[in-house]
């Protein structure tokens, strides 16, 4: 059942990543971002349950009980260097992308508000959904 619900996971997200392409080269960026937004969760869910699953073959029941509560960087880390294997390096492939798809997920899961200034302003062009910046005077 894991398994499958994984499977899944990947296959919605690399539809979306092809939904957010056609989005992109018709421009209409809110379908972009919400397809975009739908590839990032789901990637990162099965990133996590994958190390999950392996985790919880590999251990003992008193070791999973306490690495499932780490933080899935971790897992994957500690995981790589089971029994006596290098550890993936925090500062390189393939932690580093796990570490932004975790970072990503929780941004988007936990949104906190941002000051952006008054630096900022985002205006609606030629009635499409393209987004432009300007100065705090309103001008491009």
């Amino acid at each position: 059942m894991k398994i499958a619900i994984l499977s899944m996971l990947i296959r919605n997200a690399i539809e979306y990543v092809r939904e957010a392409q056609v989005a992109h080269d018709n421009g209409r960026l809110d379908e972009e971002v919400r397809c975009s937004i739908g590839a990032q969760l789901m990637l990162a869910l099965a990133v996590e349950g994958i190390g999950n699953e392996i985790a919880e073959r590999m251990l003992d029941s008193w070791s999973w009980k306490r690495l499932e509560k780490s933080d899935t960087p971790f897992k994957w880390r500690f995981l790589s260097g089971f029994q006596g294997r290098k550890a993936f390096d925090p500062e390189t492939e393939p932690l580093q992308t796990v570490q932004r798809l975790l970072s990503i997920r929780n941004r988007i899961a936990h949104p906190k508000i941002e000051d952006l200034g008054e630096e900022i302003c985002v205006i609606e062009l030629h009635l499409r959904d393209a987004l432009r910046f300007c100065n705090r005077e309103g001008q491009l």
